[in-house]
């Protein structure tokens, strides 16, 4: 197609995505290259052409791919966090802020102009936090939507995280503590095991029958501390493992008390979820949908000493995680708990 009619636009972007879908990145660059020619206003083409580069680990190509884009469609934000991006890569970081400041102009105008909405202030010190840049101004941000917030657990959750972003890993702690999300530095994760056409919520893969943490699956899965790229109380099966699709994976912390206490376990996955409690299943839910908060509630007892809970989460497709926090039964976080670092899970302690 492309041979028989050189200047074929479509042709051309056809290839270049193909290219890329194998894995042959120059090929897939030199057809991009090719429609800028072709092109020259279009925004769209230098935005993948600057993709690919990001790709490949060309940060230097992929900003002025992205620089192009943004000089021809100033106004798509998501250009200028790409070009924040690269320029962040190669250390220029006065000039990554400017971008990412850009992209987030209309919030910025918000809060400038006196919002009241406390989800603008907890927006953009996400965004700050996440890119790893303004760690104070993220805490002030967070402060001020704690304010207007009032008692919603998720703003005091963020405002943790901004002060874990800064170094401040007392205060963090103090305003996570409100919380009763269970974090996580305090999970171990184990997966993927196979969900092929949803047959792993009812299949018992070996972690159910008894946790092991020294085990290895499959000859090579093992019990991991869970890390993705964000701080917070999600356990980000997609990100652990890769965006895998049609897979279950599972997760263990342990919580200590002194005594007995009768507590509400607040849970929300996506997709499909299962909660042991000692080995004892205490909540199951076949259903696809999307994360949320507290979306599957269960009253449970926790023993004096320590407790193990085990969180199976069974992906369809697209995102995939979970939240699990403990409560009082009023809501409120319970001061006679300890958890479990993963790490000391792993070594025994």
């Amino acid at each position: 197609m492309v041979e028989a009619n050189s200047r074929d636009v479509r042709a051309h972007d056809s290839l270049a995505k193909a290219y890329r879908r194998k894995g042959e990145l120059k090929k897939a660059i030199a057809e991009y290259e090719r429609i800028t020619k072709l092109k020259p206003d279009d925004a769209k083409t230098f935005e993948n052409l600057g993709d690919v580069y990001k790709e490949q680990g060309d940060f230097g190509k992929a900003a002025t791919a992205y620089e192009q884009a943004v000089n021809l469609a100033p106004d798509k934000d998501n250009l200028h966090v790409k070009l924040g991006d690269c320029y962040q890569e190669q250390g220029m970081q006065d000039d990554a802020i400017t971008e990412y400041d850009i992209s987030k102009i209309r919030l910025i105008a918000d809060i400038e102009g006196g919002s009241i909405d406390p989800s603008v202030y907890n927006q953009l010190a996400r965004f700050y936090i996440k890119k790893k840049i303004k760690t104070k101004e993220a805490i002030s941000l967070a402060q001020q939507a704690a304010e207007l917030g009032a008692d919603e657990f998720m703003l005091w959750d963020m405002l943790g995280q901004a002060y874990w972003s800064d170094g401040q890993k007392e205060k963090a702690q103090e305003q996570w503590a409100k919380t009763g999300f269970v974090r996580d530095t305090n999970w171990l994760v184990l997966g993927p095991f196979d969900n092929t056409g949803g047959v792993g919520f009812s299949e018992a893969y070996p972690p159910e029958e008894k946790i092991d943490l020294r085990a290895t699956y499959k000859g090579q899965l093992s019990w991991t501390p869970a890390k993705d790229d964000f701080t917070d109380a999600y356990i980000n099966f997609y990100e652990i493992f890769d965006g895998n699709q049609w897979q279950v994976a599972y997760a263990h912390a342990r919580v200590i008390l002194t005594e007995e206490h009768e507590v509400q376990l607040g849970v929300g996955s996506d997709d499909d979820v299962k909660v042991w409690l000692n080995g004892e299943e205490v909540l199951s839910n076949n259903i696809a949908r999307s994360v949320g908060i507290d979306q599957d509630i269960v009253f449970i007892i926790l023993k004096s000493g320590a407790n193990e809970i085990l969180v199976k989460v069974c992906n369809r497709t697209g995102d995939w995680g979970f939240y699990l926090r403990i409560t009082d039964m009023e809501e409120n976080p319970h001061d006679d708990l300890q958890f479990v670092p993963a790490s000391d899970m792993l070594a025994g302690e």
